[in-house]
């Protein structure tokens, strides 16, 4: 019995130690906690950036669809109404190259942008573009 004392006193040590290895997964586990809600951009209260216009070089095949400040659709400069736009966007959008380009005022609810970009991925329209003026430049 002494002999074998002697022989675990004197072998290599077989256990490892976790502790080290569990502290910093929870450091980590803490940071991703933090920092996660942070990444959401509706999780903070932001203010949208203003953007500056770049011009785009023109396309045969594009379309031009406005927003005045009321809400009302003008589409290449025909006023045009809610439920006639997805019809008309639909024939356009038969054309792969067909791009809509939608400008809308700055005092149009958001809603209303988002209802009539819904119409118009629901027609088909893939290709669309926001158009912005450069800031002070109204």
């Amino acid at each position: 019995m002494i002999g074998a004392q002697e022989d675990n006193a004197s072998g290599m040590l077989a256990d490892i130690n976790i502790t080290p290895l569990v502290d910093v997964m929870m450091v980590l586990l803490v940071i991703f906690m933090v920092t996660a809600p942070l990444l959401v951009p509706q999780s903070i209260g932001i203010h949208l950036p203003k953007t500056a216009s770049v011009k785009s070089p023109q396309q045969p095949n594009k379309g031009r669809l406005t927003l005045d400040d009321k809400g009302d659709l003008r589409m290449d400069d025909r006023a045009i109404t809610s439920e006639q736009l997805p019809k008309y966007l639909s024939d356009k959008a038969q054309d792969e190259n067909y791009a809509l380009s939608i400008e809308a005022d700055d005092n149009v609810r958001y809603g209303r942008v988002a209802e009539v970009l819904a119409l118009a991925r629901a027609a088909g329209v893939s290709k669309i573009a926001f158009v912005t003026v450069l800031d002070g430049k109204r």
